[in-house]
């Protein structure tokens, strides 16, 4: 059975102030090629989520050892954090992106395994990200961001505001279930229909 612990560190990662975010001036250039104008500045921010119960002391270690650069960038370290919803200022309007459940995630994947090498055991790492616009959104504007700026809706969510530091998600379990279907008497148009409707991509001679 895999070990669980109660504690989720959420190390979030910044650039220090005056220094350039190669990341959050490409979101700057892509809101202002869709005509999005009202935001006059971007922050991004990295983060990290651990699963683990070692103390501050040695997620301090982790964190200076593997996962910053301390010439550019400085750190935020807590624990559990809550869930924040969005903020009624919308001056700073806050977005988080976060991979669904199942969705492989292999920066958190090497970096569960550098982590173990050190010494340090964890039961799970997450990775995700936090934009901050400066400025203002209309609902409208948002959902361009959202869907077509800043996450692939595919394999990743947003959330407006903060995540937290919440639980691993579990992808919901499939249920095998048997489907019998009596192809013997379909003439050739009904099999064609059959392998479309179903998904199947078979032509008629496969089917």
């Amino acid at each position: 059975m895999q070990e669980t612990t109660e504690n989720i560190w959420r190390v979030e990662i910044s650039r220090k102030e005056n220094l350039i975010n190669p990341h959050a001036e490409e979101i700057l250039h892509e809101l202002h090629d869709f005509g999005i104008n009202s935001v006059s500045g971007v922050e991004y921010h990295r983060i990290f989520l651990l699963a683990t119960d070692a103390g501050r002391a040695e997620v301090g270690k982790i964190v200076y050892e593997l996962l910053i650069d301390p010439v550019v960038e400085e750190v935020s370290i807590e624990v559990n954090v809550p869930p924040e919803k969005k903020s009624q200022d919308n001056s700073a309007i806050s977005m988080e992106v976060h991979y669904l459940p199942g969705v492989m995630d292999p920066v958190a994947s090497s970096t569960a395994e550098a982590i173990r090498k050190i010494g340090i055991k964890v039961q799970q790492v997450r990775t995700a990200r936090r934009i901050v616009f400066h400025g203002s959104l209309d609902e409208s504007q948002k959902q361009i961001v959202s869907a077509r700026i800043i996450a692939n809706k595919c394999i990743e969510e947003v959330y407006e505001g903060s995540a937290g530091s919440q639980k691993p998600p579990h992808p919901n379990r499939y249920a095998f279930k048997l489907k019998q279907v009596p192809i013997l008497n379909l003439d050739d148009g009904e099999l064609l229909s059959l392998s479309e409707k179903a998904d199947l991509f078979l032509n008629l001679e496969e089917m």
